[in-house]
């Protein structure tokens, strides 16, 4: 995403309302830019300023209806200037300007409809000040807001299996103040699909990051899970914490963590990418279920069921375990459904990856639960995969 469309969210990021992919995006982007960077400061600061004036001055007023009716006119007569003057702010020669004026002009307006009759001209300072997230307005709302963003690479595309993974990190202070961290660097983990595979527990260190400021630090990750177990060929997600500010009745400092980067760990000799039609049935105790298809990719295997009949009424539980050759056997592994006119399909997802020189995959549905009828099962498959 472009600098010019970020700018363009900005003002709805700090307003928390952009979707999750903007958010993403946004959040990616900020630690590499500072042009960006400083935008989002402007904009907090801008919106800051405008708090404290109002705030400041119209504390304990009420102001009455003839007042705000004077503001709404004078607003509506002047939207053909408003148009023009945002026009003219955009241009980056008044970017520097934007946080005093905007405090003025609107200041100025509530002093001339009577809004803020405590207000002297030229006898008041309007303060701005530098703040390092943006307040909310609704004391009773909270609302957590990032200060820190982290980032991720590895230095290669991909890995053999045994290879160490170097993954480097670097953390930024997004704000417009100096920023203490403790117990850097920060947790990290690496997890597939959900499931945590490897931590990386917090260390011990405090640093300081001026605004702007970013510092980096490296994993190496062995390969090995938390048990000390090699992991399976498969893509695994990086995620660390960042810190954010709890804005509202109660201000605390807090830790998350979201998804930074992926690490793919690779076949020697390349993973089986394919589709194989199977069409086997097996009935057990009269339900039966059909393996359809099986689609084998460089990240994945997902294997597809028919069941029949099809229970439309619901499925309680589903276990099932699988293995490729003498492998290792897996399972449990999560499934969905979806309703065809042929009946209620099943989809197992995210099994492991194949190596391209494969020859079995054995499959297994221990147990179908449905309520009120019974358990089935179990029901087996063998797929041959040359």
């Amino acid at each position: 995403m472009k600098c010019e469309d970020i700018n363009k969210l900005l003002s709805a990021y700090l307003d928390e309302e952009v979707n999750p992919r903007e958010r993403k995006l946004i959040e990616d982007h900020l630690p590499t830019c500072e042009k960006c960077r400083e935008e989002l400061r402007l904009f907090a600061s801008t919106r800051e300023a405008l708090r404290q004036a109002l705030s400041t001055k119209a504390a304990g007023a009420e102001p009455s209806i003839q007042a705000w009716n004077n503001v709404r006119q004078h607003i509506e007569s002047k939207s053909s200037f408003w148009e023009h003057f945002t026009g003219i702010l955009s241009k980056p020669a008044w970017r520097v300007a934007i946080p005093v004026v905007l405090v003025l002009i609107v200041v100025g307006t509530l002093w001339g409809t009577g809004v803020l009759p405590g207000l002297q001209g030229g006898k008041d300072t309007i303060p701005v000040p530098i703040t390092t997230v943006p307040a909310t307005t609704n004391p009773t709302t909270t609302r957590s807001l990032r200060v820190t963003a982290v980032t991720a690479v590895t230095d290669k595309l991909s890995y053999l299996p045994g290879e160490q993974v170097e993954i480097k990190l670097s953390l930024t202070n997004i704000t417009q103040e100096p920023l203490t961290l403790s117990n850097f660097p920060p947790y990290t983990e690496i997890s597939r699909l959900g499931v945590l595979v490897r931590k990386f527990d917090r260390g011990e260190q405090q640093i300081n990051l001026a605004p702007g400021e970013s510092t980096t630090y490296t994993i190496i990750w062995d390969q090995l899970d938390d048990g000390g177990k090699p992991v399976n060929p498969a893509v695994y997600q990086v995620a660390a914490e960042y810190v954010t500010v709890t804005k509202g009745s109660s201000p605390a400092g807090q830790e998350s963590y979201h998804e930074l980067t992926e690490v793919t760990i690779e076949f020697p000799q390349g993973a089986m990418q394919k589709t194989i039609e199977v069409n086997l049935s097996q009935t057990v105790d009269g339900v039966t279920m059909t393996l359809e298809r099986v689609e084998l990719s460089a990240t994945e295997i997902k294997v597809y069921f028919l069941m029949s009949p099809n229970y439309v009424q619901g499925i309680a539980d589903m276990r099932c375990k699988y293995r490729i050759d003498n492998g290792n056997t897996f399972g449990p592994v999560s499934w969905g459904y979806r309703m065809l006119e042929k009946g209620m399909e099943f989809v197992w997802g995210d099994l492991y990856p194949a190596p391209n020189d494969a020859q079995m995959l054995f499959f297994s549905i221990t147990r179908v639960s449905v309520p009120r009828v019974g358990d089935y099962g179990p029901f087996e498959f063998k797929v041959q995969l040359q």
